[in-house]
């Protein structure tokens, strides 16, 4: 039951999402079938799609693109709904509590369409600020003892010769010091 709501909710989302954005409803040119049912017999669903448009029905299809077949209704939720939806994937598959059948990529293309619709993976964090505004170096704050300060090089050490030959070949470094540029 479960089941069959959250996917009957995905198809309806991604069915008006396909009228109303020209973006998405560009990725979804060819005509495709992908399949998401329980073993033994339990929920199925389908979705097609065709003509820049998404239809979805419940029920079993004769020919899938691509069929996905979970053990039980519990897991097909739990891991279409989880924000570790690829691992859980994978894990499926591993353990063969999770069987596909048909092209792996077109379903990761069709999980790609579903995260656009409903992003249930997490959007990464943000880097927090320092606690104190970190304007110029002082030696006081908490922050500044984690920053390297270095001091400033003006020419390049002339022990290293590597360094000093592959600065020479640099147009920019040669055209600024005022010497003639090889023809290109």
């Amino acid at each position: 039951m479960m089941l069959q709501l959250a996917l009957r909710t995905l198809g309806f989302l991604m069915s008006v999402k396909a009228r109303f954005s020209g973006r998405f409803a560009a990725q979804i040119t060819h005509r495709r079938v992908i399949e998401i049912a329980v073993d033994g017999g339990g929920a199925a669903h389908h979705f097609v799609i065709a003509n820049r448009r998404v239809s979805n029905r419940t029920g079993c299809v004769s020919a899938p693109d691509v069929s996905l077949v979970f053990d039980s209704q519990w897991q097909a939720v739990c891991t279409l709904l989880s924000p570790r939806l690829p691992d859980r994937l994978l894990q499926g598959l591993n353990d063969e509590t999770i069987k596909l059948q048909g092209d792996g990529l077109l379903l990761l293309w069709f999980m790609g369409l579903a995260h656009q619709v409903y992003p249930v993976l997490r959007a990464p964090r943000l880097p927090q600020t320092p606690p104190d505004s970190y304007v110029s170096h002082t030696a006081s704050e908490s922050v500044s003892r984690r920053i390297p300060r270095l001091g400033v090089a003006t020419e390049i050490d002339p022990t290293l010769t590597d360094a000093l030959a592959a600065r020479a070949k640099l147009r920019m470094m040669r055209g600024s010091a005022g010497e003639p540029l090889p023809p290109f």
